[in-house]
């Protein structure tokens, strides 16, 4: 657990320069090392970085809740 709370707070500081207000799936998915349908599949599962939803189907991912999932060391289930 500290070996994945350390590369979260890494990730954290790491990205604190690279963070707009509000990302995009695909700039989430980079950020994560994670694919663009496994964010789609946590936010219908109801896991992961809160969703924002813009319009009927802009999604957008608040810096803010992104930070907070990392810094918690949350996992989606199923994810080692």
């Amino acid at each position: 657990m500290a070996m994945q709370k350390s590369l979260s707070s890494e990730i954290v500081a790491a990205a604190d320069g690279q963070l707009t207000p509000l990302l995009t799936r695909p700039q989430l998915a980079a950020l994560l090392n994670t694919s663009v349908p496994t964010l789609e599949r946590w936010a219908q599962l109801g896991v992961g970085p809160r969703v924002t939803k813009i319009g009927p189907r802009q999604i957008r991912y608040h810096k803010d809740d992104v930070r907070a999932f990392l810094e918690a060391g949350q996992r989606p289930a199923g994810i080692r």
